[in-house]
């Protein structure tokens, strides 16, 4: 039996007798990632000893003066047996009273593992200022460099390869085409080189996309408690690493979207310590970093009850007018406008990203400005540190802030929807980092089993039918766009969209699986002269009517399509141009050096590879064949088969399972009773009393090269004693998983 002792501000609290804990794991758990730190919780109804009041402070009675706020958490320490296992903080929830005197306190104990939820809240992609130090001016030139090679930016000594493209993708109403035969220009949307400038396709009606993979790592930059392994976000996993995003949240072109205040705003970064100080880190709880945002963890109302930024803004003539924006979080929360010598206060009394913005008209120079950062407190004296921020001139050309123009989503949205599309398990390491693997790869990692043949209550035992699904439907939630359109009226099949049905009627629910990304199907364009074959394929983001469309987040592979090799034209690919306005203000036309298309497979060349983000299996837009690596077929096939196997039965058993299996078995290990094997499904443990509640399935038995079996343990009536290693890491709840 395990003994239970709460501890509250390092004081042993008094319990009713019939206190138990209880640890429960699911492989549910590993396939969500918002549930990867899902909190040891605890509630308890304890006593009103006279030892309890005091450690409690009497909160029922309001009219003591030293008590302490019941709002707040107070530092907690569970033992089991005396012997240390999770720390955390308790909240008083309430008490109970009794002829006017308190009976019982109900509190809830919380360990100190934080929800995913709780580290990136509703944050939006928006929010990830990481991308400041990603920013360009968006020209033509920049367009040119973006179309046909990518730009890299290296942050804090990390280079990140074309970490930003510019795709043939459009939203406008003028579809693209391809006539060679049309030399005067009076086809619209043409493509074709003709030097022409009538009729050619404006270098405005295109958009960038970012890579995937910076994505994630500006979400490890922005919140340090989330650090993936590079199992599957990795710069060597092709299928994740070349996923690109299009920056596409608004209709219209970049230039005229309504959010042209944020291209031409300049961000105060060129922050200068103080003498003396050489840390960014200037108070507990505040830290200014490299890219000048100052990061606020926590206001606990005692040593910090607020903060104060003072900024002094000189431009260099006087008669400047801009205006000073304070956002937190990626939102304006304070904006001013003023011509001259700005002084100007704010009080922050929120924790947050807090960034400095100026939108002026180009070319506005700044020198001899400050901010001035003040904390106050009840208990001790105002302190200030002050920052000289160095001259700066805001640029004289609109500024690309790839953040800004991110698809309307959650940060943990994406993160769903990337472990929905490629069926990925996430658990927390021995490290800390956030381990992420593909469903086949984790459970393929570990042959070792477990023989608790000895440990089994066979007296009491149940099989059910396990995983009743009676079809199957994988699709993404956006086909709203005109190509997919199309397809759906020609086929009557959602574009990418996969299902099953078992030969006969079986009795269940379905297994539903959608992806909250928007699916494009893309067109090759055939020369209007012709009808021959270009190098050519784009997207087109428009409705049914052929009206501009914004729809949802869009992933996509660009294929790089080289026009010209050591200077030379390559025979057989198609050189297109676009159209641009030159230094003298008249419209002028420029050749594409190379491009990238776009497309749902990594490669168009079978030969190269097959793999695609479809979940069914379809013609590939470019090469008209098709590739058989879908996300069903590479990430979801092992699982689905398992489920409509007919032999699979779900067995729960009552086990005592001593603790050096306890301590030491994964989710991933098999479990061996008599002589049948099993994986794990669930696992739930009362360490009072010993016994483990589990979830079984059967699978077919390994050959004997595959498995290792631990070797029976001897003492079936051993002792359930003290707890001699602590460090029970996986802090699992049954949850049923989002996805099913």
């Amino acid at each position: 039996m395990k003994n239970l002792q709460l501890y509250i501000q390092n004081q042993k609290v008094d319990l009713f007798e019939d206190e138990s804990v209880t640890l429960n794991q699911s492989i549910k758990d590993l396939k969500s990632i918002d549930k990867v730190f899902t909190e040891y919780t605890k509630s308890f109804t304890i006593p009103a000893s006279q030892n309890n009041n005091k450690i409690l402070k009497h909160i029922y009675n309001f009219n003591i003066v030293d008590t302490y706020d019941p709002r707040k958490k107070l530092p907690a320490l569970l033992k089991l047996n005396y012997e240390d296992f999770k720390t955390g903080k308790v909240l008083v929830q309430g008490v109970k009273m009794k002829m006017n005197k308190p009976h019982a306190y109900k509190l809830t104990f919380f360990g100190n593992t934080v929800t995913l939820k709780d580290i990136v809240g509703d944050d939006k992609l928006n929010t990830l200022d990481f991308f400041e130090d990603f920013s360009f001016d968006w020209t033509q030139t920049s367009f040119v460099s973006t179309s046909s090679g990518g730009l890299s930016f290296t942050v804090n000594s990390v280079t990140y390869s074309q970490a930003i493209i510019t795709p043939l993708i459009t939203h406008g109403s003028q579809r693209l085409v391809y006539d060679s035969s049309d030399s005067s220009g009076s086809v619209a949307g043409n493509l074709y080189n003709s030097g022409n400038v009538n009729g050619s396709v404006s270098w405005e009606v295109f958009k960038p996309a970012v890579r995937l993979y910076v994505v994630i790592k500006a979400i490890e930059a922005t919140y340090p408690e989330l650090q993936f392994t590079d199992d599957f976000f990795s710069t060597s996993n092709l299928e994740f690493y070349n996923l690109y995003l299009w920056l596409h949240n608004q209709k219209g072109n970049i230039s005229d979207e309504a959010t042209t205040d944020l291209l031409s705003r300049h961000k105060i970064k060129s922050f200068q310590l103080s003498a003396g100080n050489t840390s960014t880190n200037f108070y507990q709880n505040i830290l200014l970093s490299l890219n000048g945002t100052i990061t606020i963890t926590d206001f606990d109302f005692v040593n910090v009850t607020s903060i104060e930024f003072s900024i002094i803004l000189n431009p260099t003539n006087s008669n400047s007018t801009y205006s000073l924006q304070i956002d937190r979080d990626g939102l304006v929360i304070d904006e001013i406008s003023v011509t001259g010598t700005l002084t100007h206060s704010l009080t922050i009394l929120e924790p947050g990203r807090y960034n400095f913005y100026i939108q002026s008209a180009p070319g506005t120079a700044f020198s001899d400005s400050s901010l001035n950062v003040l904390r106050k407190s009840h208990i001790q004296q105002q302190r200030a540190t002050g920052f000289k921020i160095n001259a700066f001139t805001v640029s004289s050309n609109q500024t690309f802030y790839p953040h800004h123009h991110m698809p309307d989503m959650k940060i943990l949205d994406l993160l769903r929807n990337l472990f929905k599309m490629f069926n990925l398990i996430c658990f927390v390491n021995d490290s800390g980092k956030i381990q992420v693997m593909t469903s086949d790869d984790y459970f393929n990692s570990s042959f070792l089993t477990h023989d608790i043949t000895d440990f089994v209550d066979v007296k009491d035992s149940q099989i059910d039918v396990a995983l009743p699904y009676s079809s199957i439907n994988f699709q993404f939630k956006g086909n709203e766009t005109f190509f997919s359109i199309k397809h759906k009226e020609l086929f009557n099949q959602i574009w990418g969209a996969e299902s099953f049905s078992a030969s006969e009627k079986l009795h269940g629910k379905p297994f539903e699986l959608e992806v909250d990304f928007e699916h494009h199907k893309f067109e090759r364009i055939l020369d209007a002269n012709d009808g021959s074959q270009t190098t050519i394929q784009w997207g087109w983001s428009v409705d049914s009517d052929q009206n501009p469309f914004v729809g949802k987040p869009m992933l996509f592979y660009p294929i790089k399509i080289d026009s010209f090799v050591n200077n030379a034209f390559v025979g057989g690919v198609s050189q297109i141009q676009y159209k641009y306005v030159d230094v003298s203000g008249a419209n002028a036309v420029a050749f594409f050096p190379s491009y990238y298309i776009p497309s749902n497979s990594l490669s168009v060349d079978k030969s190269v590879s097959t793999s695609n983000i479809h979940f069914k299996k379809e013609l590939n837009e470019y090469s008209g064949s098709g590739f058989d690596d879908t996300l069903f077929n590479k990430y979801w096939k092992t699982y689905i088969t398992d489920i409509f196997n007919f032999k699979r039965r779900l067995t729960k058993v009552k086990a005592y399972l001593p603790l050096r299996i306890l301590l030491n078995f994964d989710l991933k290990d098999h479990f061996f009773i008599f002589d049948r094997l099993y994986r794990i499904n669930t696992i739930s443990t009362n360490f009072e009393n010993g016994i483990s509640d589990l979830e079984l399935i059967n699978i077919n038995e390994p050959t004997t090269d595959q498995r290792r079996v631990e070797p029976l343990y001897q003492n079936v009536t051993q002792t359930f004693g003290t707890i001699d290693n602590t460090d029970i890491t996986i802090d699992l709840t049954t949850v049923s998983i989002d996805t099913l």
